[in-house]
């Protein structure tokens, strides 16, 4: 999973930008009227010169006596964390909370291409988990059907081998274990068998590893 495929699940590639010496009004308009929680600073709405958050407002102003007209620029975030859309979700997930932070712009060969949050992160890897639940249903459900199927073919054989070869010759005549595999048969079901019992422990490991993650998120602060 990479960031891009985080960028691609918001259904929009908008980038909402502030110039630097816009007011703090301004500021606080356009977060209102585009209910987002931060902005990218910048001269022509692809380069980054920073980016300014309800947390820039809240820790930079509350001093101040007339903060309103203020620029963008006094109060902006300089030092930004970045990544970039080939970088992994995981790493992305890693920024976020070993930096305390809540938004990270996407930069692409030098331009803005999209914005991050903490809450479109936990979007897509709850969808990503859905999908992994219904899958581990899935898996769940083919295990039981092919392991039901193993132990029907070695009840059949279990009975067969307990008769008078006459009459275990009869039942076979009249259809009974008609359908029991030859052994590279069996030997193929074993290993699907494996193979599910493998990739069901994988759903868990994965499902656990993002809760793990949204334990984390508890210790970074509202944006």
């Amino acid at each position: 999973m990479r960031v891009s495929d985080v960028l691609a699940s918001k259904g929009s590639d908008a980038v909402y930008t502030i110039t630097p010496d816009s007011t703090v009004q301004e500021l606080l308009d356009v977060l209102a009227e585009l209910n987002v929680g931060a902005l990218i600073v910048s001269d022509d709405g692809k380069s980054m010169l920073g980016i300014v958050s309800e947390r820039d407002i809240v820790r930079k102003l509350r001093t101040v006596e007339s903060p309103r007209d203020m620029k963008v620029s006094d109060i902006m975030t300089t030092d930004v964390q970045l990544c970039a859309p080939e970088d992994s979700f995981g790493g992305l997930m890693s920024i976020m909370t070993e930096h305390r932070v809540r938004h990270i712009p996407v930069i692409d060969d030098g331009v803005i291409v999209g914005v991050v949050s903490i809450g479109d992160a936990v979007k897509y890897r709850m969808e990503q988990l859905e999908f992994e639940r219904e899958r581990h249903a899935m898996l769940e459900e083919q295990l039981h059907e092919e392991i039901g199927e193993l132990e029907a073919w070695q009840t059949d054989d279990e009975v067969l081998s307990g008769l008078e070869p006459a009459l275990a010759a009869c039942l076979r005549e009249s259809g009974f274990g008609a359908e029991r595999p030859d052994e590279e048969e069996r030997q193929r079901l074993v290993e699907d068998i494996a193979r599910l019992e493998n990739e069901i422990a994988e759903c868990r490991t994965r499902q656990a590893a993002f809760a793990a993650y949204v334990a984390a998120l508890d210790g970074v602060p509202p944006a």
